[in-house]
């Protein structure tokens, strides 16, 4: 059966091309079988071949995807002596030959599995992540590729505007989640102070596709598209993304940020889920179903986490979701009822209730909608190359 393409304007290598770029420029594997993976292994940017049993040829089919094979032929290199799993360190970087444009990297296959897919309660595993992430986190930057403006791991500032573009598209759906509340959760989470530390190596796709795992330990982390050095939020964000119950609250305590940078790891699983969910919606109804989950996962954190656990609190108004962000950054708020007369006071600064009526507008949240989450099993054979990550 065809692959259906998830982009418009996928270039993708076929089996024959590939067979011509190995002869070619990789003579030992020349005679090596090719064949093309399936396609629930392939992911968002790239096209994936076995090549005999033991390779795996990665073909960026997007443009936004061709300075891959690059980064990884510089960096991993580099990282995975400090690293305690496998990462694909490529074995050959290719050129463009055979009518196909783009560099190219042979890479080594890593059998084993992956999590489930919409996440896992998984506490051993919850560590071994966070451990890989708090050594990726340690190793010198010096000359590492700064994360541009837009990245994750860039200021969420600059991804607003384009949330902002999405959720009216969003409201014409039923995707399971109240589009206002996600609204008021994405305020809560732009609001977060910027990281003001020192930049950190980030992996950046965390998410279940990309480890591989062995008799549900940590084996290796695969596809470092994200990879860069900026904010650690991004690579706080697998606590959502990866994990539920225990093990979402186990990841978060091993990998040790501060609440800030836990308000900014909810913006960067919030951000890419709602523009996916709009972009994937029939293109790629998998990953738009992940992404709905994550909206869900991120407006019951951002409530819970202001609505603390006493019995019988009632859930919090949007206002409070909204206000609890000023909280986080150290702001005090002291309310005064129901109705506005409130003040902000920050750095000893009063300031009248006028200022902030744009918190105070808005009706009460709703529980969002569940669904029943689908495909919970593991999945056999990963390999070391693969992304089920967002473009």
């Amino acid at each position: 059966m065809p692959v259906v393409p998830i982009h418009d304007d996928e270039v993708r290598a076929t089996v024959g091309q590939v067979r011509r770029l190995v002869a070619a420029q990789c003579p030992p594997w020349a005679d090596l079988p090719v064949t093309a993976l399936a396609g629930e292994l392939e992911g968002t940017d790239h096209v994936l071949f076995r090549i005999g049993g033991d390779l795996v040829a990665r073909m960026p089919k997007i443009a936004t995807a061709v300075d891959q094979a690059d980064s990884d032929a510089r960096w991993l290199p580099v990282l995975a002596p400090h690293l305690p799993v496998r990462i694909p360190v490529p074995l050959h970087l290719g050129e463009p030959g055979a009518e196909y444009p783009w560099r190219w990297t042979v890479v080594p296959w890593i059998p084993g599995d992956t999590p489930p897919r919409l996440g896992c309660d998984d506490v051993p595993l919850a560590r071994d992540v966070a451990a890989f992430v708090r050594a990726l986190h340690r190793v010198e930057t010096a000359g590492g590729p700064v994360k541009p403006p837009g990245s994750r791991g860039s200021a969420l500032r600059h991804v607003d505007a384009g949330v902002r573009r999405v959720l009216p598209r969003l409201a014409e759906h039923d995707d399971g989640f109240d589009v206002a509340e996600a609204e008021a959760a994405w305020d809560a989470c732009h609001a977060a102070p910027d990281w003001d530390r020192d930049p950190v190596w980030i992996h950046g796709d965390l998410q279940p596709g990309n480890l591989i795992t062995d008799a549900g330990r940590l084996l290796a982390v695969v596809d470092f598209g994200a990879l860069g050095v900026g904010d650690p939020a991004p690579d706080v964000a697998p606590a959502l993304w990866t994990f539920t119950g225990a093990a979402r609250d186990a990841y978060r305590t091993a990998v040790g940020y501060d609440d800030a940078t836990w308000r900014r790891a909810c913006g960067w699983a919030l951000a890419p889920s709602l523009t996916s969910v709009d972009y994937y919606r029939h293109s790629f109804p998998r990953m738009a179903e992940h992404g709905r989950r994550m909206v869900r996962a991120v407006i019951a954190e951002l409530v819970s986490a202001t609505a603390g656990s006493g019995s019988g609190r009632r859930t919090p108004s949007r206002r409070q979701v909204r206000l609890s962000a000023l909280i986080a950054t150290g702001a005090g708020v002291v309310c005064g009822g129901d109705t506005a007369q409130a003040s902000l006071c920050l750095s000893g600064i009063s300031v009248p209730a006028a200022a902030v009526h744009q918190f105070t507008r808005l009706p009460r949240l709703r529980q969002p909608e569940r669904r029943q989450d689908c495909d919970q099993t593991p999945r056999p054979l990963k390999h070391a190359v693969g992304s089920l990550g967002w473009s």
